[in-house]
């Protein structure tokens, strides 16, 4: 489960510099001169990375909720009890 975890984690880290990426190629293409192809290709690979990292954290995401979702049809899953 650790490892599901650790894989989630990592997942959401990609996904968050890949939306930072994304933000800076739009701020690139701003700065440039409408027909310089540079921002276009900036933003054109930023979105490829954007999208490739939300398959990797929604595939993540799937398999630690299949999991959880085994432990608990095993009996081996209990959520943590709350202090009153």
């Amino acid at each position: 489960m650790a490892e599901l975890n650790a894989r989630l984690n990592a997942a959401r880290d990609e996904y968050q510099h890949a939306m930072s990426a994304q933000r800076e190629a739009f701020e690139l293409k701003r700065g440039l001169a409408a027909n310089n192809p540079d921002g276009s290709m900036a933003i054109q690979n930023a979105n490829f990375r954007v999208e490739l990292a939300s398959m990797k954290f929604r595939q993540a995401l799937r398999d630690l909720v299949t999991a959880l979702a085994h432990r608990a049809e095993e009996g081996r899953f209990q959520l943590p009890s709350v202090a009153e």
